[in-house]
């Protein structure tokens, strides 16, 4: 009677020893698993990597570098392999500041912005304005209706060679709509990505 209790009291302590032993194996796995290790780093956001300095930082030196100038529109991209900001003015001016150092790598003076619109380009905003008919909100609806779940990035106003005032819409895909803003009827739209025309790319021509 005595050997079989401390035989089932043996078999009893050994079998709890195994279960803690496990326990602790598979505690320690798990906090192996959780905790990074010391060298991991967070991932980065999307684009961190392709400014070191705000769109506002950039503004306020290319305006800093261009005394009574306004801010029309601002845009990242790449300048000669290196990241930067196109700022355009609302005279048609504008400057380019590097999106890493945050110096100006170059500005334009008014109505010379040759980065900026379509057809013609580097235009007194405010002149354009006065002769336009269709309003910016009224051109960007005429867009988005004519480009079902596009969304706006910026619209700027320009004119063609024959004198025809337009609103190029830019959107944030990379497409675009140029609509007549005498009349609100859409010229041209562009599908995602190939919005050759807008800010930084060669002027279109209208069909």
């Amino acid at each position: 009677m005595n050997s079989r209790v401390l035989i089932g009291s043996a078999l009893a302590v050994a079998f709890l020893a195994v279960g803690l032993l496990a326990g602790s194996v598979i505690g320690s796995g798990l906090a192996f698993a959780q905790t990074p290790p010391p060298n991991a780093t967070a991932p980065s956001s999307p684009g961190s990597a392709q400014a070191a300095i705000t769109q506002q930082q950039a503004e306020q030196a290319a305006l800093a570098a261009n005394p009574g100038a306004t801010v029309d529109h601002t845009h990242l991209f790449q300048y000669n392999g290196t990241s930067a900001y196109d700022v355009d003015f609302s005279n048609g001016g504008g400057a380019i500041v590097d999106a890493t150092t945050g110096k100006v790598i170059q500005s334009e003076a008014a109505g010379t912005d040759y980065h900026g619109g379509r057809g013609g380009f580097g235009q007194d905003q405010a002149a354009l304005a006065a002769k336009a008919t269709v309003t910016k909100d009224q051109a960007e609806k005429a867009a988005l209706a004519a480009s079902p779940g596009a969304t706006v990035d910026h619209s700027r106003l320009g004119q063609d060679q024959d004198g025809t005032i337009f609103w190029d819409v830019d959107f944030s895909n990379g497409g675009g709509a140029v609509v007549n803003a005498t009349t609100g009827a859409i010229i041209k739209t562009e599908a995602a990505g190939t919005d050759h025309g807008g800010p930084h790319g060669p002027p279109a021509t209208k069909p």
